[in-house]
């Protein structure tokens, strides 16, 4: 399963140019509900809202809950999009 997210440019650049291998998001009630229960092994990081903006889609090796966010290991990038 793959879980959309959306990022900014400066951490987009940093996992595409491989010095950033965790994600990092407070832990909320939307993040709660998005995780609880769900197996992901693909992240697909989305630089904008439109279709034709920067994607990254990358191996998720793990989320990690602590007691204020969630920590996301990520892998090797799978595919590249609109870079």
């Amino acid at each position: 399963m793959t879980l959309t997210l959306t990022i900014k440019k400066k951490y987009f650049q940093a996992i595409l140019d491989g010095t950033k291998t965790e994600e990092y998001r407070d832990k909320k009630k939307y993040y709660d509900t998005r995780f609880k229960n769900k197996e992901y092994t693909k992240v697909l990081f989305i630089n904008g809202y439109t279709n034709h903006c920067p994607r990254l889609l990358v191996e998720l090796k793990s989320i990690v809950k602590t007691s204020t966010m969630y920590i996301l290991h990520l892998g090797g990038i799978i595919e590249t999009k609109n870079l």
